[in-house]
């Protein structure tokens, strides 16, 4: 839609604190933000016209919250489900030029800068990610990276293009990203290096972390009777999602609760 008004699109990391986006949309000259309703606090103090992509509130894996702002609220043109509703049936002018896709330097010596690419350039790097890496068509893929990095936009063209199922969430969580691998039996992880360790230190944490229950129990009886009370649980598949991450969350949520009521250490 955007290349057909001959506009170009800057992706935004979603990890932007307010001054950040603020920002980058004045280097990058942007003129509409378009975003999710958990980030409008964060995009509030770029003064910028705004349109609500996803209106409903941010699933459970949307991460943290945004970033408070202080200025005035800025102009709101509804959402995207609105302006399509509302929009003249003509077909638009052909735009002067086509629009473009801006990714944004990481911005680790300084400001993040915009790559411009326009839909020539992208189409090739979808065609020398194809040629290089054995993909097949119809497949399921699970793309880790955000899709403001280039690395899981890319992969999310060639996916496009060989009619494959795309698995995205809004945050990485390596437990997370193992479990839509196996749920939607994914043939293909998409992920940078950073990605790749956090899923490979999984089993050491989960040693890590049975070390120190089974220390806190030897320390105290009534957390050892609940621990031995969740693995009955699990064996007799009372427990919701009778397994080890629903014991270890429903433990979780306990030693938060004996903490509210002054029973932690």
């Amino acid at each position: 839609a955007l290349s057909k008004a001959g506009a170009d699109a800057v992706l935004l990391n979603t990890g932007f604190a307010g001054p950040q986006v603020t920002d980058v949309c004045r280097s990058e000259q942007v003129q509409l933000l378009v975003h999710d309703a958990d980030l409008a606090e964060a995009a509030a103090g770029a003064g910028l016209p705004q349109v609500v992509a996803w209106p409903a509130p941010a699933p459970p894996d949307a991460g943290r919250g945004p970033t408070p702002s202080t200025g005035p609220a800025p102009p709101r043109m509804g959402t995207l489900d609105e302006l399509v509703a509302d929009a003249a049936p003509a077909e638009p002018p052909a735009p002067a030029r086509p629009g473009r896709v801006v990714i944004l330097a990481s911005g680790t010596t300084g400001r993040p800068k915009g790559a411009p690419r326009d839909l020539s350039a992208t189409a090739a790097s979808a065609v020398t990610l194809l040629s290089r890496i054995p993909y097949r068509s119809r497949d399921t893929r699970v793309i880790a990276p955000p899709l403001f990095h280039a690395w899981g936009y890319a992969n999310l063209l060639a996916g496009l293009a060989l009619s494959s199922t795309v698995v995205l969430r809004r945050r990485f969580d390596p437990l997370v990203c193992l479990s839509d691998i196996s749920t939607h039996r994914a043939r293909m992880l998409v992920a940078v290096p950073v990605m790749v360790q956090r899923l490979a230190d999984l089993p050491d944490e989960a040693r890590a972390w049975e070390r120190g229950v089974d220390e806190l129990a030897q320390q105290d009886a009534e957390v050892a009777e609940y621990v031995r009370s969740l693995e009955e649980a699990k064996d007799a598949t009372d427990l919701p999602e009778a397994s080890g991450d629903a014991i270890a969350r429903e433990f979780e949520r306990y030693l938060r609760r004996r903490g509210e009521h002054g029973g932690g250490r």
